[in-house]
């Protein structure tokens, strides 16, 4: 990995953009401008993607899945649900390293005791060189 593991919220940086994306993006910016946000930190793109490639995918099908864009049949459900499912099945099926369960578990700790923990998935893998 080559930046931080974690932003938080209230510190990102436009030069940090690609690294959490849109949507933690704008809401540090909201909260550097005043506006009212939660406490809060992301997971940067650069530790879900090392994640995504410890993950043994399988058949060939999802092989090289963290580096790839699928090509899907988007009126077809039953491919849809069968690929979603063979997904979601390497995903709980690879145990998520210790180190960052005590890093994020860490950072949980540092949020103000009346703080909610939320955990939102937002799947973007950067699109461009790495």
């Amino acid at each position: 990995m080559t930046g931080q593991p974690l932003y938080w919220l209230n510190q990102i940086q436009t030069d940090s953009h690609h690294q959490v994306g849109d949507k933690a993006f704008y809401l540090g910016l909201a909260h550097q401008q005043g506006y009212p946000v939660l406490p809060g930190f992301v997971i940067s793109h650069d530790l879900f993607r090392d994640f995504l490639e410890q993950i043994n995918w399988g058949g060939a099908f999802l092989a090289d899945f963290p580096h790839s864009s699928l090509h899907l049949d988007v009126d077809n459900p039953q491919q849809l649900r069968a690929i979603a499912h063979q997904i979601q099945r390497a995903i709980w099926d690879t145990p998520f390293p210790e180190e960052w369960q005590d890093m994020i578990l860490n950072a949980a700790h540092l949020l103000p005791p009346s703080a909610l923990l939320i955990c939102r998935p937002s799947m973007s893998l950067a699109s461009g060189s790495d």
